[in-house]
């Protein structure tokens, strides 16, 4: 793992460009504090610091095809590497190293653009070709690894963070007001745009090309379901086989690494599923890491069974407790996040990031299996609630009751009121409800001018056969695309590379998530048995205790926290001086809303917690440009 910069054009052959990108490549220390690489020739320079996951001793970037030509500097791994390297090689291609990553330029020289086809696993990397004097930038296929990219009159400027991007002089410390209303529609900013005014983010499955001067996008890949008609006319049983030898392979891949894999463990079932595969695949059981929480309504941890209590399984489990005192690390957050969503999940992944670096390097995390299988409450609440969506608008706004139905029950009043065809509106009244619904009482008049008559949208679109797919695969096309990059992906890599630790995903192993796409909607959600599929599958392997309960989640109790006194730096940040001086919000309306919510009146964390992040990112990227790391941090994370 690694993150990587750089940039490419005419003007671009000065001496002092070597300065530059070393100020650049020092600002991504944190992802890769074991060594760092460059690459300079006229017209183009690339950076990057290496985290070593594999081939510790000579992997080392960048890296070269066999006549230096071709270089490349990537945050990735790349688990299907091996089988890659064998079919390269019988194919005349020499190798100098056992890295991953080298296998990158040589399917390039045999494939060109289309190499990321062959690629199985999660990356962002940049590729110059000397010879057609192009550079090419990619992402994988959901997002998992960042990478942002800024055109300026000099040439293309690309980064995993922007704040090497700051760091060049670029003018991108600046808000985009887009970006605000998708953060309080939405909780997260849609790709591929960026808080910051100008910057582009890369969009999952796609590369950037600059050749000639010119700069363009083009999709490699692209998420798809059958139609209801074409669905494999398979048993369960049948499915449930294929699902659990796919899995066992993903999981197996997964665990390649030249150094020890440890794993995140929850009390649920996908972190579990992952630990107990991942037991039959290893030499040594992994050690594993799970967090608590000081309120004990949403202690999941403290109050249930871990696959860990189990002595059978033999776990090394290290556990900690997440609490109001890790708000004070509010700044350090944002700073590492770059883009604020709303809510609290990023306090309490940089807590279990801090855990896990104790002793891992690489860890194991469930993540993906409740987008890949259906398995958050608003798939069911879709399901429930999307047949009344027939009804003339009167009478869906009398069976919710009207405005007392609004204050009693805002997330099936809003779902209900939406329109039936599946789009972003539709999902963001899946997600949110109306508890973030405040964008035209909170934003700053001006600032709200500027925004006002705009809805967040998808870009690209759909396909053309969206329309035709069953309902449950619309909405996890919307969920895969949205809101698993920009909020559980997004926030999981920054968490846990700011304390240079790699979090894998295997769940959204590329293959797994194609064939779970193929499997019938009707044996994802059973009735109302969210992920039945998964749970057939690991049946005799788990606990029973385990097996069936029901869907609990990572949840930060901000909104308990927000009501106890307030750490200095979330008080300031939400002070009238300091919302006046940065000139997002209405300092009026936000200390109301502050109020309401610390007397019990209502529950507005989320929303206050947002702003609050918005507001240290302006004092740490607008006012400071990013440049300077919160007080006792360093730019390894501290």
């Amino acid at each position: 793992m690694c993150g990587i910069c750089g940039f490419v054009g005419p003007a671009i052959q000065e001496e002092s460009n070597e300065d530059l990108l070393r100020r650049m490549t020092a600002t991504l220390t944190h992802r890769g504090p074991d060594g760092s690489g460059y690459h300079l020739d006229p017209g183009v320079a690339l950076g990057v610091r290496r985290l070593s996951i594999i081939d510790l001793e000579h992997g080392d970037q960048p890296i070269t095809n066999e006549d230096g030509q071709i270089v490349v500097v990537a945050n990735c791994e790349i688990y299907n590497y091996k089988e890659l390297r064998t079919e390269l090689e019988g194919r005349g291609h020499r190798f100098r190293s056992s890295s991953d990553v080298e296998v990158i330029v040589h399917l390039y020289e045999d494939l060109d653009t289309r190499f990321v086809d062959r690629l199985r696993g999660m990356f962002a990397l940049a590729l110059w070709d000397s010879r057609r004097r192009r550079l090419l930038l990619a992402r994988d296929r959901f997002g998992i690894k960042p990478l942002s990219y800024f055109e300026a009159p000099t040439g293309l400027f690309f980064a995993s963070e922007v704040k090497a991007l700051a760091a060049a002089g670029l003018p991108i410390c600046e808000l985009d007001p887009l970006a605000l209303r998708d953060l309080l529609r939405l909780g997260f900013v849609l790709s591929p745009r960026s808080i910051f005014k100008g910057v582009r983010r890369l969009l999952p499955g796609h590369l950037v090309v600059h050749e000639m001067g010119t700069t363009s996008l083009q999709q490699y890949w692209q998420l798809s379901f059958p139609t209801p008609d074409s669905y494999l006319q398979l048993s369960e049983e049948q499915w449930s086989e294929r699902l659990g030898a796919k899995l066992r392979e993903a999981i197996e891949i997964h665990l390649r690494s030249d150094v020890e894999v440890g794993a995140l463990l929850s009390a649920g079932l996908d972190s579990s599923a992952v630990v107990r595969l991942a037991l039959e695949m290893g030499a040594k059981a992994p050690l594993t890491y799970s967090l608590g929480f000081d309120v004990s309504a949403v202690d999941e941890v403290g109050t249930k069974d871990l696959l860990s209590d189990d002595p059978r399984y033999g776990l090394e489990n290290r556990r900690a407790v997440c609490g109001r005192q890790d708000l004070e690390r509010l700044e350090e957050i944002v700073w590492f996040a770059e883009e604020p969503t709303l809510g609290g999940l990023e306090v309490s992944r940089l807590r279990l990031a801090r855990l896990a670096t104790s002793a891992s390097k690489v860890v194991l995390t469930g993540e993906g299996s409740d987008e890949i299988f259906g398995g958050y409450r608003w798939y069911h609440g879709d399901k429930l609630l999307r047949p009344l969506a027939l009804l003339p608008l009167w009478a869906r706004y009398v069976i919710t009751g009207g405005p007392l139905g609004r204050r009693l029950r805002p997330g099936a009043t809003q779902l209900l009121m939406a329109t039936r065809a599946m789009n972003l509106g539709r999902f963001e009244a899946m997600i949110v409800g109306d508890s973030y619904d405040f964008l035209d009482q909170v934003v700053d008049a001006d600032l709200l001018a500027q925004i006002d008559g705009t809805e967040p949208e998808l870009d690209p679109p759909p396909p053309p056969e969206f329309d035709h797919w069953h309902p449950f695969c619309q909405l996890q096309y919307i969920d895969l695309r949205t809101r698993l990059v920009e909020f559980i992906n997004h926030t999981l890599d920054r968490a846990f590379m700011a304390r240079s630790v790699e979090a894998r995903v295997p769940f959204l192993d590329s293959e797994l998530v194609e064939l779970c796409n193929m499997i019938p909607p009707s044996l994802k959600m059973k009735g109302f048995r969210e992920k039945h599929i998964l749970r057939h599958t690991m049946k005799g392997l788990l606990p029973d205790s385990i097996l069936n309960r029901p869907k609990y989640g990572m949840v930060t109790p901000i909104d308990a926290w927000l009501r106890s006194p307030l750490p200095p730096r979330i008080l300031d940040a939400l002070s009238t001086a300091s919302l006046e001086r940065a000139g997002y919000f209405n300092p009026e309306r936000i200390t109301r809303l502050l109020e309401r919510h610390r007397r019990g009146h209502a529950n507005h964390a989320g929303l206050l917690l947002g702003v609050a992040k918005v507001q240290i990112w302006h004092d740490l990227f607008v006012r400071q440009r990013g440049l300077t790391p919160p007080n006792g941090l360093d730019d390894r994370g501290g």
